[in-house]
């Protein structure tokens, strides 16, 4: 069953945390155990960026291996340090997304 409606449907109710916005200023963030949701306006450049990310790691096996062997390593490294597990992921993350800004 799609998300969009397991919300809907109330099997799953994911609570807005407005003091998120403090720290990611571009999106909504909604969370429940086990889960997180993101929402971006449809146009902004950072939801684009995210977009342009999927859409290469789709389409070049290579990377997108190199990309999960990447988070495997840093989910073993950081198991109980999410923001230094993203941190780590951030480098590779961002030049990518250069890339193919250009």
């Amino acid at each position: 069953m799609p998300l969009a409606r397991l919300m809907r449907s109330g099997d799953l109710t994911p609570v807005y945390v407005p003091e998120v916005e403090d720290e990611l200023p571009n999106r909504r963030y909604f969370s429940r155990a086990g889960f997180h949701v993101h929402a971006y306006e449809q146009e902004h450049e950072e939801f684009i960026d995210f977009l342009r990310f999927r859409e290469y790691l789709r389409t070049h096996e290579e990377d997108a291996r190199d990309y999960g062997e990447l988070k495997l390593r840093l989910a073993a490294e950081f198991a109980e340090q999410r923001d230094e597990y993203q941190a780590a992921k951030a480098p590779y993350i961002a030049r990518l997304i250069e890339m193919l800004r250009r």
